[in-house]
């Protein structure tokens, strides 16, 4: 799951006001958040039969990973999950073995994002600074459109 920076903020506030400095379980989060006018509600799929489907396929990536992937040198596609914003949408796997500018259209302002994401979020982590620090000199450098760190960033 993927949060915009706002999105970010407003879970944390929430999740902060109910729980203060205690880290929640998750069977507690998802108590608060079956109130449908709970500002994490729409975080979570209702559905019980998607949800069941969702859980299952993230199960059978699971097998795959532990016994298929990280136990045998077999060559397996690579996929990435994206997050695209489109309506009810959570998100689209694609393979980027295929040399697709969509793709790429599509993976680099996701991938811009989550840094974004991560450097807000630690940001007052003393022992991050040189991750947060080599972070925004990409960021800087990218949206100055230096091409040799496009070039670094898509390759």
């Amino acid at each position: 799951m993927l949060l915009s920076d706002k999105e970010f903020q407003s879970v944390k506030t929430y999740l902060d006001k109910h729980f203060g400095k205690k880290v929640p379980t998750p069977e507690e989060v998802l108590e608060i958040a079956k109130d449908e006018k709970s500002a994490i509600h729409s975080y979570f799929e209702w559905d019980d039969k998607k949800a069941a489907k969702q859980y299952r396929l993230f199960q059978a990536r699971s097998l795959i990973k532990i016994v298929l992937i990280e136990d045998s040198p077999r060559e397996i596609p690579s996929y990435e999950y994206l997050k695209i914003e489109s309506g009810n949408n959570l998100g689209s796997y694609f393979s980027n073995n295929e040399e697709s500018h969509s793709f790429e259209d599509l993976m680099i302002p996701s991938a811009l994002s989550e840094l974004k994401s991560f450097k807000e979020r630690y940001k007052n982590h003393i022992k991050l600074v040189p991750v947060i620090d080599a972070i925004n000199q990409l960021l800087k450098e990218y949206e100055h459109g230096e091409e040799e760190t496009k070039a670094r960033i898509c390759s």
